[in-house]
């Protein structure tokens, strides 16, 4: 997070000295992808403040809110309101709370982070780690560690994916 910050402010920093009404050449995004871990590290919480004192508008953060950290649930060690907070730090929230198929409000929520110029944007995603695997989601054992053949099998005979490892689909493909 601490880079991005860094690199939305470099962006915003370059712009201002570069782009002519006529030429904009430095108008792009900073996209941060931040897990529960994430949330729980000050360094996070500290350049978060300083990027919605900045308002940085061009920087999006989404937030994997699985409540599972490396240790287990997150309930052992942190319950808070993370877009509240993000609110009290001068961003912008918006939650997908179908992070697992809810392509459409993701999209949406990108749009709607897109209109707002003056403050950085947290897009809170509600996931389920581990999704589609029938014995590891929802679970801390998803979490840094490899399903195994059998629960590779079991997961995408749960999921529908006929095909075989590695392979991508021609539709896939063009697309």
């Amino acid at each position: 997070m601490a880079n991005d910050v860094g690199l939305a402010l470099t962006k915003r920093h370059l712009a201002a000295r570069f782009n002519k009404p006529d030429n904009e050449i430095v108008d792009h995004y900073t996209y941060d992808i931040l897990g529960d871990g994430c949330e729980m590290e000050g360094i996070s919480n500290e350049v978060c403040s300083l990027a919605g004192h900045w308002g940085l508008g061009k920087l999006i953060a989404f937030y994997d809110d699985n409540h599972i950290s490396i240790d287990g649930d997150t309930k052992i060690a942190f319950t808070e309101d993370v877009n509240a907070r993000f609110d009290t730090l001068g961003w912008h929230t918006i939650w997908v709370k179908n992070g697992n198929t809810g392509y459409d409000d993701i999209r949406a929520a990108i749009k709607e982070a897109k209109v707002v110029k003056d403050k950085p944007t947290l897009i809170k995603v509600t996931t389920t780690i581990g999704y589609g695997s029938p014995n590891k989601a929802n679970s801390y054992s998803a979490h840094g560690s490899e399903l195994g053949a059998k629960e590779v099998d079991a997961t995408r005979q749960n999921l529908g994916w006929p095909y075989e490892p590695f392979h991508v689909p021609e539709d896939v493909k063009s697309h």
